[in-house]
């Protein structure tokens, strides 16, 4: 059976836990889930001119889909629940052309891994694969990484409007529900999510208090016209310490399968 965990080990530079680096490494779909600068600002895609707010008795209701006028007459930065019509739910496989394999060598160099192992975990990319499923209106995340080392499930739960208020810019975003879950390398970590953009047409989510730093992950769909769906997943990872460390960078594409 196949370790279940999360993260990913960035001391790739000591040669004689090299291999142990390599189990780890390709255990994962490198998944970050962090604060992104981008989160922090309002979104400006979305244009609301009322604002209607629910009453206190809704509290016992929050995994009721929100009303269409709440969903329009709202404009949040963060929702609990997503747009209606958004479902991530299916079964990925990654698109692993020469363009992304250029891309995720150059995520996995930014953190210190050496060539080997970038060279190892890039050939066998291409054998990921992802299975999600969306329920109780997008507040949880069901997601399994499958590839040639093993699988890592974890479920991401969702908060925001309406559990608090999230449109003030005074807004204390420290409200935002949190979970342990682990990493692809079974280290506990802190996880919190929510949707954004439109009303809820993109899942962003933080994967806290890594040895190493802070993980990201932005999901959403993208439609390629032709009854072609692409899962996107940007992820980013946030180093400890020094601000001005760069931060790694790569963009997932998932194609559905049939």
């Amino acid at each position: 059976g196949s370790k279940q965990s999360e993260g990913i080990n960035l001391d790739g530079n000591d040669e004689d836990d090299e291999d142990e680096d390599e189990a780890q490494l390709l255990k994962l779909q490198v998944e970050t889930e962090s604060v992104t600068f981008l989160s922090d600002m309002p979104s400006t895609a979305c244009i609301a001119l009322v604002t209607v707010t629910r009453s206190s008795s809704y509290g016992t209701f929050q995994s009721q889909p929100l009303s269409k006028e709440e969903m329009e007459c709202n404009l949040h930065e963060r929702w609990a629940q997503s747009a209606p019509k958004v479902n991530l739910s299916g079964s990925w496989t990654l698109i692993a052309d020469d363009v992304f394999k250029k891309e995720y060598d150059l995520y996995l160099s930014d953190p210190g891994f050496n060539r080997i192992i970038r060279s190892v975990a890039c050939s066998l990319i291409s054998r990921t694969k992802e299975i999600t499923k969306q329920s109780d209106n997008g507040r949880e995340l069901y997601i399994k990484s499958i590839n040639k080392k093993g699988t890592w499930e974890r479920v991401l739960t969702s908060s925001g409007f309406p559990d608090f208020e999230t449109e003030s810019d005074k807004t204390d975003y420290s409200q935002h529900k949190k979970t342990k879950i682990k990493t692809a390398e079974s280290e506990e970590v802190t996880a919190e999510a929510w949707w954004e953009e439109c009303h809820g047409t993109r899942h962003r989510s933080w994967l806290r208090g890594g040895k190493k730093g802070d993980y990201e992950s932005l999901r959403y769909l993208e439609d390629c016209g032709g009854n072609m769906t692409i899962l996107v997943c940007e992820s980013i990872f946030h180093p400890c310490g020094d601000v001005t460390k760069k931060r790694a960078r790569v963009k997932w594409r998932f194609q559905r399968d049939a």
